[in-house]
């Protein structure tokens, strides 16, 4: 027999996410899910990016999360992306997303994690007005933030780098793709 909640429920779910099928194309493009994972040092880094691939455009990023795992404990990841205010290409988009990250390890032999964030064209509240569309931010290893109050282009971050003994590691570092 046939449980009617269980219909009920596969009906509403059509209604509330019908755009979120993953590789449905519609008129705004197509949604897509990319993963990604850094290892550095005891720690493992994965990245989970559901965007909106449209070939005449930037990627529009509709949800991004970063994990960290260090000594059996995950930890998602506080990030700077924000919600754009209003619907754009009929979905919700974020005004920033995580393009890259490194993992370095300073003269103290303690390792960092670094994710660099690029603005979006979907920049509504402003937060990417300037003329610097990147940004850095630092974690511990363990996934806690290094300077979590310093705002995007702090001048303060040059001073931090040296005390924890990452300016000259920055100057050769690559970013890799986070998906």
């Amino acid at each position: 027999m046939i449980n009617i909640k269980i219909i009920i429920g596969v009906i509403a779910l059509q209604f509330i996410l019908p755009s979120l099928t993953f590789g449905a194309e519609n008129e705004h493009g197509v949604i897509k899910e990319k993963q990604g994972e850094l290892s550095c040092g005891n720690a493992i880094v994965k990245s989970r990016t559901i965007y909106l691939d449209r070939p005449d455009d930037f990627r529009q990023v509709i949800e991004q999360d970063i994990t960290v795992t260090y000594n059996n404990r995950t930890m998602k990841l506080r990030l700077d992306s924000r919600n754009v205010d209003k619907p754009t290409f009929g979905r919700v988009l974020l005004d920033s997303y995580v393009y890259g990250w490194s993992c370095l390890e300073s003269i103290k032999k303690q390792n960092y994690i670094f994710l660099w964030y690029v603005c979006t064209s979907m920049d509504e509240n402003g937060f990417c007005e300037s003329r610097q569309k990147e940004w850095l931010r630092i974690f511990h290893e363990n996934g806690n933030p290094v300077a979590a109050s310093y705002q995007r282009h702090d001048k303060r971050y040059n001073k931090l780098l040296r005390n924890i003994g990452l300016s000259q590691a920055l100057k050769n570092v690559k970013s890799e793709d986070v998906d």
